[in-house]
């Protein structure tokens, strides 16, 4: 749950053969949170602990605003996810609206952070595609 903890199993899995760790943040109680702080603190320590490419989860949480989410490429994550549409998950909506879709690759683009795109039905494959076809 902690940046140490994170860290931790980073290195853990990296020694297990991992090359890549994909990382969702938790704040102080526990709960998924999207601050750079904690993305920073948390990269910083994995990187100190192992050599693994860190995957940083842009997802965050449902109730997570695409705003706040988008914030974290700038800790400068090796790769980070994008998530090319809004969808239903479980009783809940992710929200990722195509602007910000956008915006977001754009960033990642400018950081040199490698989108690991969250494709989860045929519908998100299309608008994948169309993002390649746009140069994002």
């Amino acid at each position: 749950m902690t940046p140490q903890e994170i860290a931790d199993s980073a290195r853990e899995a990296h020694e297990a053969g991992a090359a890549v760790v994909h990382v969702h943040l938790r704040d102080e109680e526990g709960l998924p949170t999207a601050d750079l702080g904690v993305a920073k603190e948390t990269l910083a320590l994995i990187q100190e602990s192992c050599p693994a490419l860190v995957q940083l989860s842009t997802g965050v949480g449902l109730g997570v605003p695409f705003e706040e989410r988008e914030v974290l490429v700038e800790a400068r994550p090796r790769m980070a996810s994008l998530n090319p549409c809004s969808m239903s998950f479980g009783s809940g909506e992710f929200l990722n609206p195509p602007s910000g879709v956008r915006r977001l690759a754009a960033r990642m683009q400018e950081l040199g952070v490698k989108p690991e795109l969250e494709i989860y039905d045929t519908g998100h494959l299309e608008a994948a595609l169309l993002l390649v076809e746009e140069g994002w």
